[in-house]
């Protein structure tokens, strides 16, 4: 799912947990969350960008093993109404990109994405380069990621030839 979609449905958790709660924190959190996982991209983007091997993913943060541990948290006798929203807005990020995403069921496992050796053509059915078109098409954000990417990656050969290959 590209972020307009997760800043939607992750509004919408917000909105539901605060319901639940009755705490604007866990709400809050919930709603960053669910958006701020995919910050995990730019670290594969930086890669991508700064080398000429395409095919790693390591997507740290899209992580069905994270939720354990906030699972742990909420579930603790006082309860934590912080850990439900972070839980659920992670949880919500997960599933959401798990059913669109061209993804096999596993992938969001680390440990399964270590068992591939983290290598993309394994884990999904979209290149490194595919990826770049999708972050181009995103209006404003995919610009200013690039610009980003461009500034910490340095001008190379392997940028300059992902931002020439946009179509818009």
């Amino acid at each position: 799912m590209q972020p307009p979609g997760h800043l939607l449905v992750s509004i919408g958790v917000g909105v539901a947990i605060y319901g639940l709660t009755n705490s604007a924190t866990a709400s809050a959190a919930a709603a960053g969350l669910g958006v701020l996982i995919d910050l995990d991209h730019l670290f594969d983007y930086l890669l991508w960008a700064s080398s000429r091997s395409r095919d790693k993913l390591y997507l740290w943060l899209h992580s069905y093993e994270l939720l354990l541990p906030l699972f742990l948290w909420w579930i603790r006798p006082e309860g934590n109404a912080l850990a439900l929203g972070l839980l659920l807005g992670a949880a919500t990020h997960l599933l959401t990109d798990q059913l669109t995403n061209r993804v096999g069921p596993f992938t969001y496992f680390v440990v399964y994405r270590m068992a591939k050796g983290f290598r993309m053509s394994c884990l999904v059915s979209f290149t490194a380069e595919d990826a770049f078109q999708r972050l181009f098409g995103i209006p404003l954000i995919g610009h200013v990621l690039v610009a980003l990417i461009r500034r910490w990656a340095g001008r190379n050969a392997t940028l300059d030839y992902l931002v020439s290959q946009h179509r818009p």
